[in-house]
């Protein structure tokens, strides 16, 4: 993936942390996220202010626990 442009690989672990906070440190200004449950839960509350997310597929969970804090407090789309 580095050839395409990619600065680093994260592994899907790193995206699945588990945390009761409804929002955590601000990582992306744009994601594509094709395995839903934990790691959209989690790029959903690292996006940065304004950020936009698309969610395409759910191969991990179809659950998705989350709060309406991203997308009021940092306008996430």
């Amino acid at each position: 993936m580095t050839e395409l442009g990619a600065k680093r690989i994260i592994s899907r672990e790193e995206l699945q942390e588990i945390s009761s906070k409804p929002l955590l440190k601000t990582i992306w200004a744009a994601a594509i996220d094709c395995v839903g449950g934990k790691t959209l839960s989690h790029i959903l509350k690292t996006m940065k202010r304004g950020g936009a997310v698309v969610a395409t597929g759910n191969v991990s969970s179809s659950d998705l626990v989350t709060t309406v804090y991203p997308f009021i407090l940092r306008g996430v789309n």
